[in-house]
């Protein structure tokens, strides 16, 4: 996500196309099944679903790899991203056969476990389909309009439901604090499994960067975000 000055308030969004949905349907419905003991589910995967430019769409049929705890973190993480994008929230509430069922209507297909969605769930499933077929297209979304006007679409896009769609977000905003050019980038991670193209990130922050934010977990940084972000931005 890219923020910068603008006269006039605007978002242009690049979304992935339903090859990356995909893949957590299926990795979140395998995992749901071996939670209980049910036979792992055929990769039926529709032709015209992965027929896009998803740099990230084989990703999910990659055999498991890694520490117990980690699968389980990843699971955890799995089912999270569903219900954000399915509810708008992450109150864990949410039965992953609805989730799954209404991630499955989003891609076009049918529901499988015999849910049916919620008036608010309806919306929002309706509103990832047309997103879908933008990232599918390489069609860009954009919007202008005043302050008020934009934040709640942009809350959408940079942390509701929409974020995990997102490949690009630029937002230019009429903040006297970026009026002077400074730009400020939120790049995707580095050391966790499934972050989508690090090398973006390390390419800003060798080539662009001024100055780095970096943000870690309780565990603090992981030699794979020392090689990655710190030893190329404090050589240079």
């Amino acid at each position: 996500m890219t923020v910068r000055h603008g006269v006039q308030p605007r978002i242009e969004v690049e979304y992935y196309g339903p090859g990356r949905l995909w893949n957590l349907v299926f990795g979140l419905e395998n995992s749901w099944k071996a939670e209980l003991g049910l036979p792992k589910a055929q990769d039926d995967t529709p032709a015209d679903v992965l027929i896009d430019d998803d740099p990230i769409a084989a990703d999910a049929h990659e055999q498991e790899s890694g520490l117990a705890d980690d699968k389980q973190r990843g699971r955890l993480e799995a089912r999270k991203v569903a219900e954000l994008l399915v509810t708008g929230g992450q109150t864990e509430d949410a039965p992953v056969a609805y989730l799954l069922d209404s991630l499955r209507g989003a891609l076009g297909l049918a529901r499988r476990w015999g849910t049916a969605p919620t008036e608010s769930d309806a919306a929002r499933i309706e509103r990832i389909r047309q997103v879908l077929q933008l990232g599918k297209t390489g069609l860009k979304y954009t919007r202008e309009g005043t302050s008020e006007e934009l934040r709640r679409d942009l809350k959408d896009h940079a942390s509701g439901f929409l974020a995990p769609l997102i490949k690009t977000l630029n937002v230019w905003w009429t903040s006297p604090l970026l009026s002077d050019g400074i730009t400020l980038i939120d790049l995707p991670g580095l050391g966790v499994v499934g972050d989508p193209r690090p090398e973006v990130t390390r390419k800003y922050i060798r080539e662009r960067a001024r100055v780095v934010v970096l943000v870690v977990d309780n565990r603090g940084v992981t030699e794979p975000v020392a090689r990655g972000t710190c030893r190329p931005f404090c050589r240079d």
